[in-house]
């Protein structure tokens, strides 16, 4: 079986075979096959593409690269942003709580102002009865 394909193998150099030309002297290199010259074009496209498509797959790579440093940037704003609103509804439950304290100490004013004039008055009123 080997010998058949090795004879096969023959047989089918012996076909293309390149004259004795000069002109085919400079295409060809007489050291190479017909066949091994094909396949040698053909890995040097495999090669070319492959190569091809490693730079696009290193250019998006930095793309994405890029991307993420973009996306890290976003979320550094929006933490800053969500301390900023932390840091606001603390202030502002603060300043509630110190308004609510300063109501009731208005209220108490009031009722104390309200009660005093009230006294003020029935005193006045009574010393306008008396006389």
């Amino acid at each position: 079986r080997y010998k058949q394909r090795i004879q096969g193998q023959e047989a089918s150099q012996q076909e293309f075979q390149l004259p004795n030309d000069p002109a085919f002297d400079d295409c060809f290199d007489p050291g190479f096959s017909l066949s091994q010259l094909a396949l040698v074009e053909q890995t040097e496209d495999l090669s070319s593409e492959r190569a091809r498509e490693i730079d696009e797959i290193a250019k998006s790579v930095t793309d994405l690269a890029v991307i993420f440093k973009e996306l890290a940037e976003l979320v550094i704003d929006q933490g800053t942003i969500i301390d900023r609103i932390d840091y606001n509804i603390e202030c502002t439950a603060d300043n509630t709580e110190a308004a609510l304290k300063q109501l009731v100490k208005a209220e108490e004013h009031q009722k104390k102002s309200g009660l005093t004039a009230c006294i003020a008055c029935l005193l006045v009123a009574i010393g306008v009865l008396a006389v």
